[in-house]
């Protein structure tokens, strides 16, 4: 669809001011959030909903267990609850810590969850407890929230994965278009005879009723306006079996794997967690497939 001349001159003159009043910043590097980060962040996450061990105002507060013996100590046995203790796991554990110039090695791990083992106490063994209250020992974790944890964040952080997945799975859908299209033109340059054997009743079939008619009418790669300000060529039935198969992808890519983990600690409500997987979902989707913005402009 395309703007007649007088907008579309109207709209590169405003995209072009805006080029020059706008300064242009580098943007922050794509963040993975693998299983062993999904992890670190429901632990973390677990700890923080079972006691506040470090003051919540400072800037290590999430990363607690960077700085402070007890919120690591917990954060160990929150690893060994959901059995992760390999090198890997306590690697990523270490990575966050990064910031503040602070390494976790895994015989610091392995003491840490030691104390938790000896150390720990239950929330209703310790007198006047109150989650929201620094405390100077560690909490024992309840199994099922930390569980819960892991199931919120990998839905949350795992959304991002995903999306880059089903955004390359879209792109995909157009490499093989164009692959189906490349085969089936160049084999009608190299092996014309090989093409003369598929000619028949079905092959005319096709081109009669598929590939060369208008998806509706009669103006087949003819300029229509639509609604007085924009102008489209009308497309083959072909181009427009290819079009709704885009749509569909594109739909499904945008859609799979999106559900609500029921009590989510990260998002008071259902519908709060949905908008955020869906605009997440769909802004990945769509940067990924920024080429073909630019590919099929016009």
């Amino acid at each position: 669809m395309l703007l007649s001349t007088k907008y579309s001159l109207l709209l590169l003159l405003i995209f072009i001011v805006g080029i020059a009043t706008v300064d242009a910043e580098g943007g922050a590097p794509y963040t993975h959030y693998g299983y062993a980060a999904r992890i670190a962040s429901s632990c973390s996450g677990a700890v923080s909903a079972t006691a506040t061990i470090c003051d919540p105002t400072s800037p290590y507060a999430y990363y607690c267990y960077c700085v402070d013996p007890n919120a690591l100590a917990m954060v160990a046995g929150c690893y060994h609850i959901l059995d992760e203790t390999s090198p890997d796991f306590v690697s990523k554990l270490s990575e966050n810590c990064k910031t503040f110039g602070i390494s976790i090695t895994l015989d610091q791990f392995e003491a840490a969850y030691k104390n938790y083992t000896t150390l720990a106490k239950d929330p209703v063994d310790i007198k006047g407890f109150n989650a929201t209250v620094p405390i100077n020992i560690p909490v024992k974790l309840n199994t099922t929230v930390v569980k819960l944890y892991v199931k919120a964040y990998d839905q949350f952080l795992g959304n991002y994965e995903n999306s880059l997945y089903y955004g390359s799975g879209v792109l995909g859908y157009w490499a093989l278009v164009f692959l189906i299209v490349t085969v089936v033109n160049w084999t009608k340059i190299i092996s014309p005879g090989l093409v003369k054997t598929f000619t028949g009743p079905v092959s005319n079939t096709w081109r009669k009723y598929v590939t060369l008619p208008a998806a509706a009418s009669k103006n087949k790669t003819s300029e229509r306006p639509f609604l007085k300000v924009f102008d489209f060529l009308v497309p083959s039935r072909l181009e427009t079996l290819i079009l709704v198969g885009f749509v569909a992808v594109t739909i499904a890519c945008c859609s799979a794997n999106i559900r609500y983990v029921q009590n989510d600690p990260i998002f008071e409500t259902r519908r709060l967690a949905i908008i955020r997987y869906v605009a997440d979902r769909t802004g990945i989707v769509v940067s990924v497939n920024m080429p073909l913005l630019i590919l099929f402009a016009g």
